[in-house]
């Protein structure tokens, strides 16, 4: 199963709490470097929202103050809160009718939650806004890296991590997602027969052994080639596979379930139904398209940043790519993050498979890494967008790790195939035994 982002709950503050932290913030620094280098931290209100508001879970600071689940109606107005103890009982709160005089209160939550987003948001804009500075007057290490950076990409900057729009759901059915369910990238790395298709040392014209990679059977990955591992002198070499920016990729994603522990596909209409079951005919109504289907969006990451959601962007390349971009298509964040307008990126699952076409850009190879990020690998990122199933485990696929190189021919040709024969010696395989779909 491949590994997933973790679903990150807000921490919960009340303004008293804010406050005093913000005025005691500054006691224990030491020196001038620790001041530069402190992040602001925006205060927490009582569930604190996502822009997109919906339902949420909030951890206390306090360990002792419970836990709580908050549904609202989509509109950012609270109507149920539900207090988890632990050894005990919950305690459910629902929203009185206007009449009745505990309604102030409720109104009261409203405007906090309102007023925590805005002051997280105003705290957002002056950390970027300290970055700037610090950058053009030299006032920490941070932002001196990251003007070097910025000089050797043509002012390039790096991309912030992407945050998802994220809705909770009632404890029991999480973990019933979260066990039965999951998204796999298909990679054809194997032939009919289930063999492992393998690079091979093979003599070329002159009788010379030299090693050839194999193509493989689908359209990603392309190849597996073997590879000297980097330094002096070292003759070590490993398998990778190999991407070429010449070839298309064309990724198929599908969604899983295990029946009887074994993995079955399944179709996202079961897992939407029980995503609608959790909730009204009203909540449903104020739905938009993102939460009522099922909708995966498509990123590169490097190797070892799993989880982190930062994505791989033309700040990590010597020679800038066309358009400042990884794909072609140009890529663009999600549609709630860009004013609501679908990308090329973001695309939708039918019948338990979803299914996008791209290629990298001309300079996005593992040779045009700059320093910073030399002899890295890559991997694609699926990730479901619908807010109810984005913050859980399984609903984030990562593709196994990736070289990228422009051309393929000077390792493998087209149908050069070899499996692992008798006698643990590499023999070809021929288009016969291809897999089949």
């Amino acid at each position: 199963m491949p590994t997933n982002d973790q679903t990150q709950e807000p921490t919960s503050l009340s303004s008293d709490e804010n406050e005093n932290q913000s005025e005691s913030g500054g006691d224990g620094q030491e020196d001038q470097d620790q001041t530069t280098q402190a992040e602001i931290q925006p205060g927490e209100e009582l569930g604190e929202e996502q822009d997109e508001g919906g339902g949420e879970s909030g951890t206390s600071v306090n360990p002792n103050r419970p836990d709580y689940d908050i549904e609202d109606d989509g509109n950012g107005v609270i109507q149920k809160i539900t207090f988890h103890r632990r050894n005990r009982q919950p305690v459910v709160m629902v929203r009185p009718d206007q009449d009745n005089d505990a309604h102030l209160l409720w109104r009261l939550l409203d405007a906090q939650r309102k007023g925590a987003r805005r002051k997280r948001e105003l705290v957002t804009a002056i950390n970027k806004a300290r970055d700037v500075l610090m950058s053009v007057s030299g006032g920490s290490v941070r932002a001196t890296k990251v003007a070097r950076i910025n000089a050797m990409t043509n002012d390039v900057a790096a991309p912030e991590p992407l945050e998802w729009w994220i809705k909770s759901l009632p404890r029991e059915l999480k973990n019933e997602i979260e066990a039965d369910f999951f998204l796999q990238i298909e990679e054809s790395v194997t032939d009919k027969h289930g063999n492992f298709y393998i690079p091979a040392r093979t003599p070329n014209a002159n009788g010379r052994m030299q090693w050839r990679g194999s193509m493989l059977g689908g359209k990603f990955p392309h190849a597996v080639v073997s590879v000297k591992k980097p330094g002096d002198g070292v003759t070590d070499r490993t398998n990778e596979f190999m991407c070429a920016t010449c070839n298309n990729i064309e990724l198929t994603v599908r969604l899983k379930r295990f029946v009887d522990s074994r993995p079955k596909d399944c179709s996202e209409s079961v897992l939407l139904d029980k995503v609608n079951s959790a909730h009204n005919m009203h909540q449903r109504s104020l739905w938009g398209l993102l939460e009522s289907k099922m909708y995966l969006y498509c990123y590169l990451e490097f190797e070892g940043d799993s989880g982190t959601g930062t994505p791989v962007g033309a700040y990590a390349f010597s020679k800038t790519p066309d358009s400042n971009g990884v794909f072609k298509p140009t890529e663009c964040p999600p549609s709630y993050l860009n004013d609501g307008k679908p990308g090329f990126y973001e695309f939708r699952m039918e019948r338990g498979e979803a299914s996008i076409e791209f290629k990298f850009q001309e300079s996005v190879t593992t040779s045009n890494l700059n320093k910073d990020y030399k002899h890295r690998l890559f991997r694609l990122v699926v990730k479901a967008v619908n807010p109810f199933l984005a913050g859980l485990e399984g609903m984030t696929a990562r593709s196994s790790p990736f070289m990228i190189k422009s051309v393929l021919h000077n390792d493998v040709k087209s149908n050069e195939r070899y499996v692992l024969g008798d006698g643990n010696t590499a023999v070809p395989s021929g288009p016969a035994d291809l897999p089949t779909a």
